[in-house]
């Protein structure tokens, strides 16, 4: 960006103006998500401070793991499948260190085994989305509109259309 300071300021202009044209359509309503993390090392809900809740919290939704205690990692909070069924959110969101397939491995293996995984809100809805790195693990950049919309797709299709799941 250095020596490129008008094309900088042009990109991010651009990028804010996405954004807005997403944002002014917001609903009033908060629906209630839980971001869960599936890495080698194990399994973990974002709390604070990921890329991927930057794009939830300006879509103005409720993370129910900010009330949960903090783990190794200041971001997170360690999984509970007792605790997840308590707070029952609406949606479910898979952020996968590693592939896709990857990620579906280990949800099946050591998370849609217990029981209690069925009886929660979103799994019986059907709202369980593995989102994608590109998007909400590495930084989008000039890119986060994409990030916004994709989001707002899964959550709001009938007022943003629907995406692929």
């Amino acid at each position: 960006m250095a020596g490129k300071e008008d094309e900088t300021k042009a990109a991010l202009d651009q990028t804010e103006k996405k954004m807005q044209t997403i944002l002014i359509k917001l609903p009033q309503q908060s629906p209630k998500f839980a971001m869960i993390t599936i890495m080698p090392m194990g399994i973990s809900v974002q709390k604070n401070s990921t890329i991927s809740l930057d794009v939830a919290n300006r879509l103005k939704l409720n993370n129910v793991a900010e009330s949960l205690p903090t783990g190794r990692m200041p971001s997170s909070a360690p999984y509970s499948l007792q605790k997840l069924v308590e707070l029952d959110p609406d949606f479910l969101f898979f952020i996968v260190h590693g592939t896709e397939d990857y990620g579906k491995e280990k949800l099946k293996s050591e998370i849609e085994s217990n029981p209690a995984w069925k009886t929660l809100r979103a799994v019986k809805e059907n709202k369980i989305y593995f989102l994608p790195s590109s998007l909400f693990v590495t930084n989008p950049g000039f890119n986060f509109d994409q990030s916004l919309s994709y989001l707002a797709k899964l959550v709001y299709p009938d007022i943003y259309g629907s995406t692929a799941k």
